[in-house]
């Protein structure tokens, strides 16, 4: 409650189910009012809740089950009677494994506000998913009520590009790279990391002659040192335009694949439109074509 919100809600665990039976009770608030215990109606049954202004009215249970990796089997925490004024310890009573009603009192390991997803600074992760090698996949998100109407925000966190691996195989090999032109945020400077020969700078707008290196030209070289607050999608076919010349003339296949790390803060994820020079390739995770004329 403030002076301009007035009373607010807290929301119940019920949240979209159709039932005239919901209610919440809170019984406990922490010495800064950021986090209240109590009981509601859930599709369970009464039960504990948890709340704060990041996440809303949770199942207590399934707090201390997934997030603070309690073992509960067995257990129902039917009510949260009370909370220490540091929000770590919350006392209540239950229904223990053998059906009988008992009082807990539990642990918290850290600030319920710091679990993943509450802050920019302390985002999602994704998750590996074969069937989206394309994408970021974040299964299984808890979305809590904020008590304002909506839920609340939950961070993600992108994975971006920091440099790509090239390779070409049956054809001519790579005698030339170009990077066209400066990153949209300005980053310019790249390293070109050549097998069997060491590292060198790459500067944006400036062709690196590879034949001055190994005048058999390369298989397969990487760049990297890109700034990660560029920002690169790595599914983004034009995030890091290439400019390559090759040895001989012919078909060959290339690969140019992108070398992540994980961000937080996510923003725009921005690319350089395509610029014809040469062969321009660019940062698509599958093989494509590209044919020297000359």
């Amino acid at each position: 409650m403030t002076q301009q919100t007035g009373m607010v809600g807290l929301g119940d665990l019920l949240s979209s189910v159709d039932t005239f039976r919901f209610f919440s009770i809170a019984s406990g608030v922490s010495g800064d009012g950021s986090v209240v215990v109590g009981y509601s109606q859930s599709v369970n049954g009464q039960e504990a809740f948890i709340w704060n202004s990041a996440q809303g009215m949770r199942s207590l249970q399934q707090v201390l089950t997934n997030d603070y990796g309690l073992d509960l089997t067995g257990w129902f925490l039917n009510e949260a009677n009370a909370i220490s004024a540091d929000g770590l310890t919350v006392v209540g009573s239950g229904t223990n494994p053998n059906g009988l009603t008992e009082a807990w009192i539990a642990s918290l390991d850290g600030d319920p506000n710091s679990q993943p997803g509450t802050t920019p600074t302390n985002p999602l992760l994704p998750t590996p998913n074969p069937s989206n090698p394309n994408g970021f996949t974040f299964p299984n998100v808890p979305v809590g009520n904020n008590g304002f109407g909506t839920t609340n925000p939950i961070f993600f966190d992108p994975i971006v590009s920091v440099g790509y691996d090239y390779s070409v195989t049956g054809g001519p090999l790579f005698a030339s790279v170009l990077i066209p032109s400066a990153l949209p945020q300005g980053d310019s400077n790249f390293i070109l990391e050549l097998p069997g020969f060491g590292n060198y700078s790459l500067l944006a707008g400036t062709t690196f002659n590879l034949l001055g290196v190994n005048p058999l030209g390369f298989s397969d070289f990487r760049i990297s040192d890109i700034d990660p607050a560029e920002m690169l999608d790595p599914t983004n076919p034009t995030a890091f335009v290439t400019g390559l010349t090759f040895t001989n003339p012919g078909i060959v296949t290339v690969t140019q694949n992108p070398i992540t790390v994980s961000v937080p803060e996510p923003s725009n994820l921005l690319g350089l439109g395509l610029l014809g020079f040469g062969a321009f390739l660019t940062g698509k995770l599958n093989k494509k074509q590209a044919q020297k004329d000359s």
